[in-house]
């Protein structure tokens, strides 16, 4: 789903809209969060999550 997220976002972002690409990276993020907290140790998940943080922080500004 988290995958689902960011595609989605994309697209929302090519499109012009910058509210709903934020609201996509957060959903994938917020399930990057519950995953990385279900397996603490999983390093690409962590990564994954840090990605999506990233993200989520660029698109704030």
């Amino acid at each position: 789903m988290a995958v689902s997220h960011s595609k989605l976002a994309s697209l929302l972002q090519k499109a012009g809209d910058r509210a709903r690409a934020l609201g996509a990276f957060r959903e994938g993020r917020a399930i990057m969060a519950r995953m990385v907290a279900l397996s603490p140790d999983n390093a690409e998940w962590k990564r994954d999550l840090a990605w999506f943080e990233g993200q989520v922080a660029a698109w704030e500004r």
